[in-house]
């Protein structure tokens, strides 16, 4: 089956490859939480891309579409995130990104 790519839309489906979702913001949020509360890069990078690695095995079985190519802007988004954290002087983007994170949660993935 041919699926479309597109480099932004809110979700990916069976028909179609996306590039940036919603999720690719919570990926970035979570890089610089990560970098916040001093998570060294090299375990975030790693410890990342575990996580994505489990998204394109659930990809495989037909539980979640994850497009191998939403996985890698996801894991380019993380590393972004940690490689240019954002100063303010608090815990702002840990609770920016616990905030996104719950809110993913309670549309019960509907984005993304």
């Amino acid at each position: 089956m041919n699926k479309n790519v597109e480099i932004i839309a809110l979700s990916e489906g069976d028909d179609r490859v996306v590039l940036i979702t919603p999720w690719s913001a919570v990926h970035y949020l979570a890089g610089v939480a990560a970098h916040e509360i001093g998570v060294p890069f090299n375990w975030w990078v790693g410890g990342h891309l575990l996580y994505e690695l489990k998204d394109q095995i659930f990809n495989e079985i037909g539980k979640e579409h994850n497009s191998f190519l939403n996985s890698m802007a996801d894991q380019a988004f993380a590393t972004f995130g940690h490689l240019t954290p954002i100063k303010v002087g608090g815990m702002e983007f840990t609770v920016m990104f616990l905030i996104a994170l719950l809110g993913g949660v309670v549309l019960e993935d509907a984005i993304g």
